[in-house]
């Protein structure tokens, strides 16, 4: 899949990420009483946000850094995305306020709660990228961004799986942890982090026997952080997926696929679906929307016999964990 940040929106205006941030800044921007000042990046295509100086400067910075025009677009998306979630965390909505929370589920009397964001380094920086700073991305003293953090929680404890991340109210079922943030919002905040978005698996041939096409793109490190009997673990994700054939965890890491852009043939200049919120966040077995998956051939039926929850290392039901996405570089 190419970039979110290439290519042109729905009227040619710039990328499909932009285009959604645009029309959601626009949101906000109509129902303001005093017009926001808005600050560009001359000669590129970009939504008109509001920002504050501490933003304006960020970009400022990056000018007089001579980033080229690609780098530039790249790390303004997330910056877009970063004034956005400011203005929503401003804006009172009364129907939230209206809305009857769910009652509590018995099974979540043992939950453990989330801990505090981990660092790779101490003098690193938390970017929020929610009002709740639930997601966030890691920004060293030089600036650059390294990894992307995502509040989750844990929705299955025991049985077969087929995705080991899905997006809340799709495929808890068959996934470890689920999490309330558009898949697409994340798929950018790894761009901004500096991994590239190869291609999901395919099946080809598919009149004979199917040839198989692996996933493709940056090697990302899933890593999880949660409490457990009030002590903290961090590890890999794989630790937590039990190959009931082989007697052992997984020892393959995750590819940035990137999933795909699905367009309403009803209405062709709607925004795009991106395919990954239908539920293949982190996919286990080969799926053709997902974000993450594995650059092996695990098939559907293979997956349920063969894979599952490896329950005695994971946190009680409804646990919160931080799931932690890192680019690996590219050896030169």
């Amino acid at each position: 899949m190419q970039s979110l940040f290439a290519g042109t929106g729905p009227d040619g205006k710039g990328s499909a990420i932009a285009e959604a941030f645009a029309n959601l800044s626009a949101e906000r921007d109509e129902s303001d009483e005093k017009p926001k000042k808005i600050t560009r990046i001359q000669n590129e295509t970009l939504p008109s946000v509001a920002v504050g100086p501490a933003i304006r400067d960020i970009l400022l910075e990056w000018t007089a850094q001579g980033l080229s025009a690609e780098d530039r677009i790249m790390k303004s998306m997330l910056i877009t995305a970063i004034a956005f979630t400011v203005l929503v965390a401003l804006k009172p909505i009364a129907t939230r306020s209206q809305e009857k929370a769910d009652p509590p589920d018995p099974r979540a009397k043992d939950a453990e709660p989330l801990p505090e964001a981990p660092k790779l380094d101490p003098k690193n920086n938390h970017v929020a990228l929610s009002p709740d700073k639930t997601f966030l991305i890691e920004q060293n003293a030089d600036k650059k961004f390294l990894r992307v953090l995502i509040a989750t929680e844990l929705c299955l404890r025991e049985g077969p799986l087929e995705v080991f991340v899905c997006k809340k109210g799709t495929k808890e079922h068959e996934a470890i942890l689920r999490v309330n943030v558009d898949a697409k919002l994340i798929h950018a905040a790894l761009e901004a982090a500096g991994a590239k978005p190869g291609s999901p698996p395919q099946f080809i041939n598919a009149k004979s026997e199917p040839d198989f096409k692996p996933a493709t793109g940056t090697k990302i490190k899933v890593i999880v952080h949660y409490k457990k009997d009030g002590k903290l673990h961090t590890h890999g994700a794989q630790e937590w997926i039990w190959n009931a054939t082989k007697k052992k965890s997984i020892e393959v890491d995750w590819v940035f696929a990137g999933s795909q852009l699905l367009k309403d043939p009803d209405n062709p200049k709607a925004e795009p679906y991106y395919g990954a919120n239908s539920g293949e966040v982190i996919s286990i077995s080969n799926f053709p929307y997902s974000m993450l998956d594995l650059p092996i051939e695990i098939s559907k039926d293979d997956a349920v016999l063969n894979f599952q929850a490896k329950t005695d290392r994971l946190p009680p039901l409804f646990s919160k964990v931080w799931l932690i996405l890192e680019p690996v570089a590219e050896k030169k």
